[in-house]
Parts: C-alpha cells; structure tokens; sequence
C-alpha cells in the first residue's frame, strides 16, 4: 500500500459538483431532516426528566446530573438543527460526543 501514489483530486473540476451541491441542500432543508432533528429534540428532552419519570434519581443522584446535563445539551443542538440547520449542521457532530 505504501508503494501505491495517492493523486489530490479538486472536486470543483467535476461536471456535476453544482447539482450535487444543489441536491444535498434539498435534502438538508427538506421535510425529512426536520421529522429526524425534531426526534432529536423529543430524545434530549426526555433524557432531561428521564430521571423522575423512571424514578431513580433517590437512588443514583449522580446519574440525575449527568441526565439532566446532556438531556439538556442535546436539546438545545436538536433545537438549533431543527431552527437553523444550515447555520448549525457543522455542530452535528457535538451529537456523537454526547453519545459516547
């Protein structure tokens, strides 16, 4: 593999790179991308009263603050997708660290 060259291709000299463009911002500000954003949304929040509503926060409190703090982070990003999704789909990622 290392013997093998690696070429740098410039993806603007592609014929189709305006249509592709053009078809990934429909996908991002279609009907779709709102339902996921706003599931988002709906996970955060229930991640934030999770605690009460499954009953263990007298019996584990620290898991009650960890909820309640990413419950309330992933709400926030899921908002701001579902708002704003062309200002803040760079801040997509925040979600796979939330995950983790």
């Amino acid at each position: 593999m290392a013997g093998i060259p690696r070429s740098v291709v410039d993806l603007d000299s592609y014929p189709d790179v305006s249509e592709m463009r053009e078809r990934y911002a429909r996908v991002l500000d279609g009907p779709s991308a709102s339902v996921v954003d706003g599931l988002v949304l709906l996970a955060g929040l229930y991640t934030t009263i999770s605690p009460w509503v499954v009953r263990f926060d007298a019996v584990h409190p620290c898991l009650t603050i960890d909820n309640l703090i990413i419950g309330i982070a992933v709400a926030v990003l899921g908002y701001g997708l579902a708002a704003v999704p062309a200002r803040s789909y760079r801040m997509s990622w925040a979600m796979v660290v939330l995950g983790v």
